[in-house]
This record gives structure tokens, C-alpha cells and sequence, in this order.
């Protein structure tokens, strides 16, 4: 392989692991689904975790299922409904029960439909004549009903389906109108929640409340499913599902996992540091390589397999390179190009679907793939994995892995380390990474603005009793009630003295924003159901849809929008009609990055807690904060090549942008020094303080994601100016318009220095994250500590560590390191 000598490369060898397995027969009393699953699936054993949740859901109880990747987790559910199907069949067709399967996304449920469909086609097909007559059995219907189901079968799929695929984000609408689907919601007996670990954070917590609701519709018509939740590793499975449902499961866990796995070997691949432009810091080359190595394995071996990227811009980016090399070595070579593709969130369904046909059906050999692929869609059977930067949690990592290799097939992971943080700590601790427990899977139920929207759902859905309202929310929803009350949205009606049932307040003309249509009025994935929609010029062909959080980074003119190997540049963008149109210049050697600016409007802190004793460690404090995040300008990130050497380097010219703020409220978690802390850092140290809160910031926001599980996108983080601030009682808000990117004078407040350390969530509302930062702000600097400590960098610009390209300043790793020791110090005291 053409790498750089200079790489450091760590190889482990991870052994295979023998099936545990019980035989079908054993587990299932019925014969009919015993031959099905032997004629039409080949199937007469259970792996020992199959086994022991389908004899727990014969029970009927909720069941939380947590294996490995590809350790066959959707069988149960297929085995369960087609064993609910047998005995349902002997009923009356309007008293037969209905199955709800809940998949995160859209091609998940399209990918199962037609696996779920043969295996009740097999369990038709193996029932007897004389048994069908009897018991009046009409062909069993599946559907998927979601935003793409054509409007003319909606209504059949309602009233004839006895089993339903769907996604989080239909379910939501389909409650919102669940008159039209009484005759489903009351019979319904069965509930799947598949890859239930991915919902985390405000997505997660929006859909925790999602299945409350469908809890309390369902027992309006007098019935209450069972759950099954499938989850990928994490560490909290148990609890997880329990806060997802709000009731209690009974968990088959990794410990049973009785799936086969093929021996693997793990790469961890460190790219050669080369400096790349007079006056930057060290970078690894870590795109060419990652080039190279896929097209070593395109024109050296015929094994096939997915390359994971961290974002939309880098795939595109890598897909290029790719094809480029292969042009550049000749007409072999070349002829490899049509067996790459690309695949991401933004194509068109499509797109989308014709790259998993062509990658299931073997005619591609790489697909670069966000973590769009990082869940179970059946792309058959893969033999590598190539990460291109960690995937920003052990969970997530696994999960990638998981997609090569499947049963006792043998695979190649390999992990291309980037210069951020977590890359460059794992590469000089690859045993750290590969026994490094899961993270945890968290939600914030006890966020006020996510409740308040689903309070105001339910109610408009039915109405609501105070009991079961804290069953639902929790003992806070009384404030939220009276508040919502107060707003005139919604009215208690006295059942006794200690009964009240609550009922939305009847608008006299009913509009597009009546409490019975609050559900259309906001999603789930994002805090905007808006999208822009980038169109290209003459054609009017539309080339993306960007949800509106992104679209000020790749929707504002001059931006260039990557998309399928082809650059469109935005020339004109109507924010009106959220129209931006684009042209396809023959030649752009360039793509965009935004520069951001974080203002913060307004802090108000609800708690406080001192590091170490008052005065000697870091104040740090939680609550509320009002952001303003605005893109003022962009950076030309242009092809370089030197000595023969590829790479891409920003442009330090700054460009201009005109695009509106984003304004929200959100949660916080802020860390203030007090002026003794500073005073004994200028006592031993020659270095700026301001430079080295600098360097602090952008440390902590690449280790939070190791301690809270999540990805550095769902967390900023800036440094703010606090004059103004008090140092009184938690409770106490912040002045409003405190600049996060302006300079702080030396002023400072009280005891405390002028500058801090603000993590927040990136979503309004939040997402609970910064809390956890609060509750785990020891580990948090403990990690970051070691990070320091660790790192082999020189005194300053070290993008491992405590340096962000294009930052402000150029932290110094020494300086950096003396806070953090400070804070640890005191928090040991």
C-alpha cells in the first residue's frame, strides 16, 4: 500500500466466538411457525438470546433485547408477530389484533418490509387448507405507512393492515389525528421499537414522550400494548427502555448473546504530520490516505465494505479523491469507478435506495456513507469497515464495525485517526479503545419546552386526568399545566375534589395554528420542521433539501453545496420562500466551511457548584442561556498540492455572509475561575490566562462526548465575557448581551475573572447533555487532564489537544494544561 513510512499503524487480532444456540422447536409451540421459519427461512435453531426474549414476550411482558451488531435481533420480532398472527387468526377479523414497528428511519422500515411480508407469506403458505376454512384467515397485510406512502393507499393501509411499519416522526402525526385510526390503535397488541439506542439527546426525549402519548391514546380504546425495544450496545440498556416507555422491562442482555462472530482484524491507522502551509499547525494527511487505502483494497483485493465519514462535506470530498486517484493510474484502474458511491442524508430517496439495491445486489465494491449506513439496513454481506476519524462514541464505533463481517464471516476494521482529540488519544491507546466500556444512552424527560409541545399534543388528543398526567411527565407537568392554563390554551375541569381532568380551550375559528394541529407545528429531529430547498438554475431540478439548522452553512450565496461528485455553487438565496438556486461551474477546485459567531443574549443560572472550596477551584454553574448564532463569513478550503502531495487547506481570506441569526434558548453548563486561581497561574506560567481558558474550551468540547455519548455537533462551546456577571446565589441571571466572540476586559466580576467556559446544548430546549456535563464535571476534567498529559505535542498549536483550526488565538497546550491540573487538584481537595 502506498502510505507514508511516517504512518503508525497498530494492529489486533480479535478472536471469532462460537453461536450458543437452542433448537426452534424447544422455544415455539407452534408447529406452523415452526415449518415456516424452516421451508421458507431455513431457519431451525435461535441463538440463546433469541430464545430467551421470545419465551419473555410469550409472557407478555415489555422486553428491552441489547446484542451485538448483526446478532440477528429483528428475528425475534418477525417470530413474535408471525406467532401473534397464528393466534389472532382464530378470531374475528374485527376483533384480530395489530402490530406497530417503529423504525428510526425511513429505509430501515422500506428495507424490512419485504423480509417481514415472506415470512408471512411462508407462515400462510404453511397453514393447512381445512384450517384457513375454519378459521376464515384472509391474506395477512403489511404495509409501511410514512411520509412517502402515496395518498390513495393511506386509507386502505389504515383499515386493512395488519401490521405496520412507520418511523418516529409519523407516529407523532398519526396521534395527532388517531380518530382516523381507531379501528387500528384499538387492537393494537404489539409494539417494536428497533434500534432503540439511537434515541438519545432531544430526539430521544421527543420520542419518549411520542410513545407516552401512543400509551394513553391506546388505553382511551380500552387496550395497552407490549413493547419490544432492540438496542445496540450501550450501557444503560435497561434503564434506557424503561425511561423510553415510562414502564418497566424485563432485559435479555449482552451477556446472553449467543450470535456467531467471524475473527476481525482491528487497524488503527495514525497518518504521517506534515506541515502544510507556513505559519499552521501539524496536520495529518489524513484524506489521502484514506484514499489510498480504498483504493488499495479496490485494486488489490476483491473484498467490499463501507467507509464511514463524520460529515456530508468530507464524503464528497473523499469520493473526489478517489475517483481521482484511480484516473491517475491508468485505464485498470480507472475502470474501478463505477463500483464507488457515495451516501448520505440530503439525497433523494432515490438516490438513496438505487446505492442499497446496487450495494446489496454486489455491483459496488465501496460505498463512502455517513452514519446514515451505520444502522442495520441489509446491504449483504461486507468484509471491511473503514472509519475516517472515531466516530465520537465506543457505542457507534461498534455499531460500524458491526456492518462488515457478519455471522462467522471473517472482516477488517480500520480506523483512520484525524488530528481532533479523541483520534490522537485512542491511537496512542488502541487497547484503551477496544475495552473501553459503552457510553450511557441519555434523555432529559424534564425538559420543559420538548414536554410543554407533547402536554399540548395530548391534550388536544384526549383528555387528561392529573394522575395520569404525572404518570406520563412526571410531578413537574403541574407547573407546566397551570402555565398552560394561564396562556388560555387549556382548561381544568373539577371531576371531584381531588379529580381534575384537563381539555384544550376550544378556539372560536379554527386556524392552522389550533391546539388540534400543535403536532404539525414542530419535529422531532430538529427544533424547525423548515427546510431550504437548493434548485438548480434553468433546470429548476431540485438538487438537495437542508433542514433549516444547517442552512445557513451551506445554503447562503457563495457557499458550494457537494453533492454526488458534482459542485453547485449557491449564487441567490430567497429566505422568504426558502429557495436557494445554484449553477454547476465547470471547474471549482474549492468547497466552503462557515465561520460562526456565538453571541449570548442572557444567562440565568438554577445551580451552582464550587470545584475544590469556595474561592480556590472553578465556579461552575448551570441553567439557562440565550444564544444568537449567526454565519458572518465563510473560508475557501482549495486543493493544494506540494511535493507531489495532495491535501486540502483553507484560504485565510475571509468571505462575507448575509444570512439571518438563529436564535434560542437553551441549556448551559459554565465554568468561572476564581482570581486566586488566576494569580497562581501567572505565578508559575509566562502565558496569557484568556489564551489558556481559549485552549480549556475547545478541549472540553472534544472530550464531553467520551463522558456524555454523544457527538460533538449535538454540543458547543465557547469562551464568554462575564462582566456584569454576580457571584451571588444560583438563581441569579446574567446581564443580556454578553458577546461570546468579543474580547473581555480585565474588569472581571467580583472575584472572578473576567472570561469563562460555556458548554451548551445545540438544540432549543436542550437536550441534556450540559446537565450531564454539571453532574460529571470531575470525570470530564479528569479526561481532559490525561488528554494533556498524554499528548506528545510542543507548547502550543496542537489540534490533538487544545487547538481548533482557525481559532481566534493559538491556545497553548502548557497553558492549558496548568487550569486543568488546578481544577483537578482542587476537586481531589
Amino acid at each position: 500500500m502506498e502510505n507514508d513510512p511516517a504512518s503508525e499503524v497498530e494492529t489486533r487480532i480479535l478472536p471469532a466466538r462460537r453461536a450458543r444456540s437452542i433448537p426452534a422447536g424447544h422455544v415455539l409451540d407452534s408447529a406452523a411457525v415452526c415449518k415456516a421459519l424452516k421451508d421458507g427461512l431455513g431457519i431451525e435453531y435461535f441463538y440463546l438470546h433469541q430464545a430467551l426474549a421470545l419465551e419473555l414476550l410469550r409472557t407478555n411482558v415489555d422486553v428491552a433485547l441489547s446484542t451485538s451488531t448483526a446478532s440477528g435481533k429483528s428475528l425475534v420480532y418477525m417470530v413474535h408477530i408471525m406467532r401473534l398472527l397464528v393466534n389472532e387468526a382464530r378470531k374475528k377479523e374485527k376483533e384480530r389484533g395489530r402490530i406497530l414497528v417503529v423504525f428510526p428511519l425511513k429505509a430501515l422500515a422500506q428495507d424490512q418490509l419485504l423480509k417481514i411480508r415472506d415470512a408471512v407469506k411462508e407462515l400462510w403458505r404453511g397453514t393447512s387448507k381445512t384450517a384457513k376454512k375454519m378459521v376464515d384467515v384472509a391474506p395477512i397485510q403489511v404495509d409501511v405507512f410514512d411520509g412517502d406512502t402515496d395518498k390513495k393507499d393511506r386509507d386502505r393501509i389504515r383499515k386493512t393492515s395488519s401490521v405496520i411499519l412507520t418511523n418516529p416522526d409519523m407516529l407523532h402525526l398519526i396521534l395527532a389525528q388517531h380518530s382516523m385510526w381507531a379501528g387500528f390503535l384499538s387492537r393494537l397488541r404489539f409494539v417494536v421499537v428497533d434500534e432503540s439506542h439511537i434515541y438519545k439527546g432531544m430526539f430521544g426525549t421527543h420520542f419518549a414522550f411520542v410513545l407516552r402519548r401512543l400509551r394513553h391514546v391506546c388505553a382511551t380504546y380500552g387496550l395497552i400494548p407490549n413493547f419490544l425495544l432492540l438496542s445496540g450496545t450501550i450501557s444503560n440498556p435497561r434503564a434506557h427502555a424503561e425511561r423510553l416507555i415510562g414502564r418497566p422491562v424485563e432485559l435479555v442482555s449482552r451477556e446472553f448473546d449467543g450470535a456467531p462472530l467471524g475473527k476481525r482484524t482491528f487497524v488503527i491507522w495514525n497518518p504521517a504530520l506534515h506541515q502544510r502551509r507556513d505559519g499552521e499547525p501539524m496536520k495529518r494527511k489524513t484524506l489521502p490516505e484514506a484514499a489510498s487505502i480504498l483504493c488499495y483494497l479496490l485494486e488489490h483485493t476483491n473484498l467490499r465494505g463501507i467507509c464511514f465519514v463524520k460529515s456530508r462535506v468530507v464524503g464528497e470530498v473523499l469520493h473526489k479523491l478517489v475517483l481521482e486517484t484511480l484516473r491517475s493510474r491508468g485505464p485498470r484502474a480507472e475502470a474501478l469507478e463505477g463500483s464507488v458511491q457515495n451516501y448520505r442524508a440530503g439525497y433523494k430517496a432515490e438516490e438513496r435506495r438505487k446505492t442499497e439495491r446496487m450495494l446489496f445486489a454486489n455491483q459496488l465494491r465501496v460505498v463512502i456513507a455517513t452514519s446514515a449506513l451505520e444502522l442495520g439496513i441489509d446491504v449483504g454481506g461486507l468484509d471491511f469497515t473503514v472509519m475516517l476519524g472515531f466516530p465520537g462514541s465506543v457505542s457507534s464505533m461498534w455499531q460500524q464495525v458491526g456492518r462488515s463481517g457478519r455471522r462467522t464471516k471473517p472482516s477488517l476494521a480500520i480506523l483512520v485517526a484525524t488530528e481532533v482529540t479523541a483520534d490522537q488519544y485512542y491511537a496512542s491507546e488502541p487497547d484503551m479503545l477496544l475495552e473501553a466500556p459503552a457510553e450511557f444512552a441519555t434523555l432529559d424527560l424534564a425538559n420543559q419546552n420538548i414536554a410543554r409541545n407533547h402536554l399540548l399534543c395530548l391534550i388536544a388528543e384526549t383528555t387528561l386526568s392529573n394522575q395520569v398526567a404525572n404518570d406520563l411527565f412526571g410531578e413537574h407537568v403541574q407547573n407546566l399545566l397551570v402555565e398552560l392554563e394561564q396562556e388560555g390554551l387549556v382548561s381544568a375541569l373539577k371531576m371531584s375534589a381531588v379529580h381534575t381532568q384537563w381539555q384544550p380551550v376550544e378556539s372560536k375559528h379554527a386556524t392552522e395554528n389550533s391546539l388540534g394541529r400543535h403536532a404539525f407545528s414542530f419535529g422531532l429531529r430538529s427544533s424547525s420542521r423548515e427546510t431550504y430547498t437548493v434548485v438548480e438554475r434553468g433546470s429548476e431540478e431540485i438538487i438537495e433539501e437542508v433542514d433549516a439548522a444547517r442552512a445557513a452553512s451551506v445554503c447562503h450565496k457563495g457557499a458550494v453545496l457537494l453533492h454526488q461528485r458534482e459542485s453547485y455553487l449557491i449564487i441567490s438565496v430567497d429566505h422568504a420562500t426558502r429557495r436557494a438556486v445554484a449553477i454547476k461551474p465547470q471547474v471549482i477546485r474549492y468547497y466552503t466551511e462557515p465561520k460562526l459567531e456565538t453571541s449570548v443574549l442572557g444567562l440565568h443560572a438554577t445551580a451552582e457548584v464550587w470545584i475544590g472550596g469556595r474561592g480556590s477551584g472553578g465556579l461552575l454553574r448551570f441553567g439557562t442561556v440565550s444564544i444568537a448564532e449567526t454565519t458572518t463569513h465563510f473560508y475557501k478550503m482549495k486543493h493544494f498540492v506540494s511535493s507531489g502531495t495532495e491535501s486540502w487547506g483553507f484560504d485565510s481570506k475571509l468571505h462575507a455572509v448575509d444570512f439571518p441569526a438563529h436564535q434560542f434558548e437553551t441549556k448551559a453548563t459554565w465554568l468561572g475561575f476564581p482570581m486566586s486561581l488566576v494569580t497562581e497561574f501567572y505565578a508559575r506560567a509566562s502565558s496569557d490566562f484568556e489564551n489558556a481558558v481559549e485552549g480549556l474550551t475547545h478541549l472540553l468540547h472534544s472530550v464531553i462526548p467520551w463522558v456524555a455519548g454523544c457527538d460533538t455537533s449535538e454540543i458547543k462551546a465557547c469562551t464568554v465575557g462575564m462582566s456584569g456577571m454576580t457571584d451571588g446565589a444560583a438563581g441569579l441571571p446574567a446581564e443580556p448581551s454578553v458577546k461570546a466572540t468579543a474580547t473581555g476586559s480585565r474588569g472581571g466580576v467580583s472575584n472572578l475573572f473576567d472570561r469563562c467556559v460555556l458548554i451548551y446544548d445545540a438544540c432549543s430546549g436542550g437536550s441534556g447533555l450540559a446537565h450531564t456535563l454539571f453532574m460529571t464535571s470531575s470525570a470530564t476534567l479528569s479526561v481532559a487532564r490525561d488528554v494533556l498529559l498524554r499528548c506528545a505535542c510542543g507548547p502550543s498549536r496542537c489540534p490533538a489537544c487544545c487547538h481548533a483550526c482557525r481559532a481566534r488565538r493559538s491556545p497553548q497546550t502548557s497553558a492549558a494544561r496548568s487550569v486543568c491540573s488546578s481544577l483537578c487538584s482542587s476537586a481531589r481537595t
